[in-house]
């Protein structure tokens, strides 16, 4: 990904430090999505689990929560 080297690294780095959630927030269109897909794909020899989340869909904190589910295939 053209130009995002440094930060597809700082999130990795920050990920193998322990953090169990990150956000990425930015206007529409940025790369976001696929930043964090990136992510994912680089990690995916590590044994640590990662999911990515589409929260555009969710209206409330229900929605935010029901959609975190889903995509860690968890049954509420």
């Amino acid at each position: 990904m053209l130009g995002r080297k440094k930060v597809r690294s700082q999130i990795i780095q920050t990920i193998k430090e322990g953090s169990r959630l990150i956000s990425i927030i930015g206007t529409a269109g940025v790369g976001k999505s696929r930043l964090a897909l990136e992510v994912i794909h680089d990690l995916r020899s590590t044994k640590r689990h990662t999911y990515f989340c589409d929260l555009t869909q969710a209206q409330s904190e229900i929605g935010v929560a029901l959609l975190v589910a889903k995509s860690m295939n968890v049954k509420l």
